[in-house]
Order: C-alpha cells, then structure tokens, then sequence
C-alpha cells in the first residue's frame, strides 16, 4: 500500500528463514540469492534485491533454507543488511515467522526501529499475543501496534445503528 499510494521507495524482506513464503504471494520463484546467502557473505546485497514490475515495490526474498537462520540474523551481516536497506529506501518492511516458536522475530524486531502485530481474529488467543508481547518487551523491542486480520464484517449492534441513522428511519424509542 505504501509503494502505491505514498510513492515511498518500499522494500519487503522475508527474514523466515525457516518456511518463507513472501515469494509464494508475490508470484515468483523460489529463488537461491535471498537473505540467507547475504547473511552467509556478511551482509552484502550483490543484486540479490528484485524490483517487481507490477508494482512500485522491491523485494528480498529469504533464499535457500539454512541450518543456523537466528546466528545469521544476529549477525554483523544483519546489521549491514539493514543499515543499506535503511540508507537506499524510505521504508523497510521484515516478514518473520511467528514470534513464539523460535526466537528470530525478537532478534529482528530488537534492531528495527519499530514492530507491527498481525494477529488473527478468531484464531489467535489473547494468551498468546501478550505472551508474545512480553516476550519481544523483553528483547528490547518497540511495538507499535497490531493489524487484526480475518474480521468479521458485521458487528453485533453497530449494523442497527448506522441503518437507522443512515436510511433516515429511527428506531420506535428514538427522540423526535
């Protein structure tokens, strides 16, 4: 939406070094330069971004699956990484895996300047996000804020209420 809308230059990095996916939703092919093979030669990009075509929007995909993805993200690699992203685009955007499993999304988020939830409506517990709060609390993150996804369009009175005021009508207890 940023690459769209604000014509930021916006770069997306798939940092789940474990099970990525970010290629499998952009379309394109897994690829064997991606974040991986940067971190495994010290943090340096040699055209292993891919600018997309079909939107305003560069990408580094994760790359090959690796044995020791959470000692390559707290690497000095990672660290030059993210200083060059920072430098070359106004936005720099980190997909991890989930934060409680394993322990590289709190690597990640301790060196940026801000993370973001994504929660699950109707599926994630609220046990588990403050569990993952603290835990990312804890690692020196700062969390802005959370994206509830997979709600409901329909909420329970707020339907009524804007019917009512929208079509004119007011329910039979209304004021005249």
């Amino acid at each position: 939406t940023w690459a769209r809308q604000e014509q930021m230059r916006v770069v997306l990095v798939d940092a789940d070094l474990r099970k990525s996916s970010v290629h499998r939703w952009l379309g394109l092919e897994a690829s064997r330069e991606g974040l991986s093979t940067v971190l495994q030669r010290d943090g340096h990009l040699n055209g292993a971004l891919i600018k997309l075509s079909s939107v305003p929007l560069t990408v580094l995909p994760a790359g090959p699956e690796t044995e020791h993805p959470a000692e390559l993200l707290e690497s000095s690699g990672m660290k030059r990484v993210l200083a060059t992203l920072k430098a070359q685009f106004d936005v720099v955007i980190i997909d991890t895996p989930p934060v409680l499993p394993v322990s590289d999304p709190g690597i990640i988020a301790a060196q940026t300047d801000g993370t973001v939830f994504i929660v699950r409506a109707g599926r994630t517990q609220r046990k588990t996000v403050l569990q993952a709060h603290a835990l990312l609390t804890q690692m020196n993150a700062t969390v802005l804020g959370c994206v509830l996804t997979h709600v409901e369009h329909y909420l329970a009175g707020y339907y009524g209420y804007y019917r009512y005021h929208r079509y004119g009508s007011k329910p039979d207890d209304a004021p005249s």
